[in-house]
C-alpha cells in the first residue's frame, strides 16, 4: 500500500495512509533529524511529513553505474553503522530495519542518506547488522559474494561480533527477504479486505474495529499488517469506518453473514486473489500473511489459517474464480463457510501461535486480548 508523495524543488511531502507507519517513521526522523544521516524533517502535519529533498541516486542505481563499487559499499557501511549507533545512543535500542533495500538508500558524492523507515523493530546488534549484509546478498550484482564478505568483516570488527552468529543471522534474513519477494508476486495481484460488517451483538453492538489495543484501534493494527497490499478495502454495511478513507464493499445481499460478504468481495475485485481477515483479529502478523501466499498454487482455490484447535474460514486467501461455487451455495440456501471450504480445493495452513488468530466476540475476549 503506497504512501502518496508530492515533490517540489526543495521538499518531498509524504502522506501516510497507515497511522502506525507514520508514527514509526516520525520517531526515526525525530531521533535522527539534523544528523546528516537522513533527509531533514522540515515540518509535520496530520499523518504527513515534509522532508528536505536531496538530489542523488539510490544505492541500486549506483550499483549499475559506479566504477568503484567497493568504495560505495564501504560508504554504506559507515552510514549504517552511524545510524545504528545514533539511534542506540538516543533510545537505548538497536533498530532492525525490515524494509531496507537498495531503493531506500540515497547517495550523493558528499553523503549517504536513508529514506523510508516505515518498517522496523527493536532487536540486537547482530540482527541489525545482518539486515545490511542480507540486502547486499540479495542484490543482482556481479561479484556480490565479495561485497557481502566486505560488509560482514566490517561489522564483525566494528562491533566485536561473532562471525558465526552474524552468518547465521544473515542466513535467516536472506530467507525472510526471499519469502517476502516470492509472496509479493501474488500479493501484487490481490485485494486485501477487512471484514467489518458484523452486528457485534455480544459486544453490545460496539464496532469491534474501533476497539483499542494499546494506543491504536484494531483497524489500525490490521491496516498496518496489510500495508504491503496495493489494494486494501473494508467490508461494511454502514459508514462506521469512513474516517479511514478506504473503499468500502457493501453486501450485495444483506443478512447472509460472512458468505454473503465474501461473495460481494469476490464480485467487486479485478484481482485474481482476495485476502480476508475479520476486524476483530488485530494480532495477525505479516509473516503469516506471506506464508499464506507462499502456500497458494494453481491447484488451490483457498488457503485458510487454522490452529491445532480451530479452523478460521474468514482468515486467508480465496481465488476470485471460486465465486461461482460460492454463489451456487448461496442460491441453495447454504450459508455455512465451512461448507464453502469443502466445496473448494482448500489448503489449510497451521499457525503455531494460536494467540495470533485470537478474535474478540465478547467483553471477556477483549479483556483477554489486552494482556497480549
Amino acid at each position: 500500500m503506497n504512501n502518496t508523495l508530492y515533490y517540489t524543488k526543495d521538499t518531498v511531502t509524504k502522506v501516510y495512509r497507515d497511522r502506525i507507519c507514520f508514527d514509526h517513521e516520525k520517531r526515526i526522523y525525530d531521533l535522527l533529524n539534523h544528523t546528516g544521516l537522513i533527509p531533514d524533517l522540515l515540518r509535520e502535519e496530520t499523518q504527513t511529513l515534509v522532508l528536505e529533498r536531496i538530489q542523488g541516486m539510490t544505492f541500486g542505481e549506483t550499483a549499475d553505474t559506479c566504477a568503484d563499487f567497493s568504495r560505495e559499499v564501504y560508504r554504506i557501511c559507515q552510514w549504517y553503522s552511524a545510524l545504528l549507533d545514533t539511534v542506540n545512543e538516543l533510545s537505548g535500542e538497536w533498530i532492525v530495519l525490515d524494509d531496507l533495500n537498495p531503493g531506500n538508500i540515497l547517495m550523493t558524492p558528499e553523503r549517504v542518506c536513508g529514506i523510508d523507515f516505515e518498517e522496523y523493530h527493536t532487536g540486537n546488534c547482530t540482527e541489525a547488522c545482518a539486515v545490511l549484509c542480507a540486502m547486499l546478498a540479495c542484490m543482482r550484482i556481479p561479484e556480490k559474494e565479495t561485497y557481502v564478505r566486505q560488509v560482514v568483516v566490517f561489522f564483525v570488527k566494528q562491533y566485536s561480533l561473532s562471525m558465526e552468529d552474524l552468518m547465521e543471522e544473515l542466513r535467516i534474513q536472506i530467507q525472510k527477504i526471499t519469502e517476502r519477494r516470492n509472496a509479493m508476486k501474488l500479493i501484487r495481484n490481490s485485494t486485501a479486505v477487512i471484514l467489518a460488517g458484523g452486528q457485534s451483538r455480544r459486544m453490545n453492538s460496539m464496532p469491534k474495529g474501533l476497539l483499542k489495543l494499546g494506543e491504536y484501534t484494531f483497524m489500525d493494527h490490521l491496516l498496518h499488517t496489510l500495508q504491503v497490499f496495493d489494494d486494501v478495502r473494508i467490508s461494511a454495511n454502514d459508514d462506521t469506518y469512513a474516517e479511514y478513507t478506504y473503499p468500502v464493499i457493501r453486501d450485495h445481499i444483506p443478512g447472509l453473514g460472512p458468505v454473503g460478504a465474501l461473495s460481494s468481495i469476490l464480485a467487486e475485485t479485478d484481482k485474481d486473489y482476495v485476502f480476508v481477515v475479520p476486524c476483530d483479529t488485530p494480532l495477525l502478523q505479516r509473516d503469516t500473511v506471506n506464508r499464506c501466499f507462499l502456500a497458494m498454487d494453481e491447484d488451490t482455490d483457498a488457503v485458510i489459517l487454522k490452529t491445532a484447535e480451530k479452523t478460521y474460514p474468514t482468515i486467508g486467501i480465496y481465488r476470485t474464480s471460486a465465486l461461482p461455487v460460492i454463489d451456487a451455495q448461496i442460491q441453495a440456501g447454504n450459508y455455512r463457510m465451512m461448507n464453502v471450504l469443502q466445496s473448494l480445493r482448500t489448503r489449510y495452513l497451521l499457525v503455531q501461535n494460536a494467540q495470533e488468530l485470537q478474535n474478540v466476540n465478547t467483553l471477556e475476549d477483549y479483556l483477554e486480548i489486552q494482556k497480549q
